[in-house]
């Protein structure tokens, strides 16, 4: 099975902005440009990201900042915000499905995983800083350490949605006997996994020790899109 080519097959009819054309402006904004018109032409999709990434950044403000919140919902937290960062990268899902094939606006393939990581970066900074500054003026919770807490655990997202878009095809174990299923399940579940637990762990422990656990999360969000970006020239060759 060609999972990329069902999704495709699946996928809603463009309905809105139809009649929207992208102009030119050199390769990174039109590519920033492209991404912004393909969520606008899919509201549904736009939508279900963000009111993901607002819920998932309220239960990562209380995971991170409430020692007495159990790991669990931290874990959660970031497999929701792993799931809604997804829906608004769909630039960066069609780029891996183009690997191998010249470039269309001249930029390099891993140039452009990196162009089409903008638009859900920012979008699960800008609106999850939001939900935690709401948040926090809401409690007792600390402003800077809520919105440094959700900044940071951002790149782990990224990071994550970047190594499920370049994944590749499925391992060969996937079509052995029994076995089968439960290697696939791994093989497309190891980025939802990556985010989940290391996020949640880093922050239950953020929990305890404060603001100083944000450079770590950074560095492990760094690590993680590095990594992705590894799985896409390893997928461009």
């Amino acid at each position: 099975g060609d999972l990329r080519a069902a999704r495709l097959d699946i996928a809603a009819p463009v309905t809105r902005g139809r009649g929207l054309r992208l102009r030119s402006h050199g390769p990174w904004r039109t590519i920033i440009a492209r991404d912004l018109l393909g969520l606008w032409r899919t509201p549904g999709r736009l939508a279900g990201g963000l009111a993901g990434i607002v819920a998932a950044s309220a239960l990562i403000v209380v995971a991170a900042t409430q020692p007495q919140a159990p790991a669990i919902l931290a874990i959660l937290a970031m497999a929701l915000a792993y799931v809604a960062v997804g829906a608004l990268a769909e630039g960066l899902r069609l780029l891996a499905d183009t690997a191998g094939t010249p470039p269309l606006l001249g930029l390099p393939f891993r140039r452009e995983a990196v162009a089409h990581l903008v638009v859900p970066l920012l979008a699960s900074v800008i609106a999850g800083s939001m939900t935690a500054a709401v948040v926090a003026a809401a409690s007792t919770t600390d402003l800077v350490f809520a919105v440094g807490a959700v900044a940071s655990v951002s790149t782990i997202l990224i990071g994550a949605v970047t190594m499920g878009a370049f994944r590749g095809s499925p391992p060969d174990l996937s079509f052995i006997g029994e076995i089968g299923p439960m290697a696939m399940a791994y093989w497309y579940a190891r980025p939802l996994t990556v985010a989940a637990i290391s996020g949640g762990l880093l922050l239950t422990v953020a929990a305890d020790v404060g603001p100083a656990i944000l450079p770590v999360i950074l560095l492990v969000g760094l690590a993680c899109v590095g990594y992705g970006l590894h799985l896409a020239r390893k997928l461009e060759l």
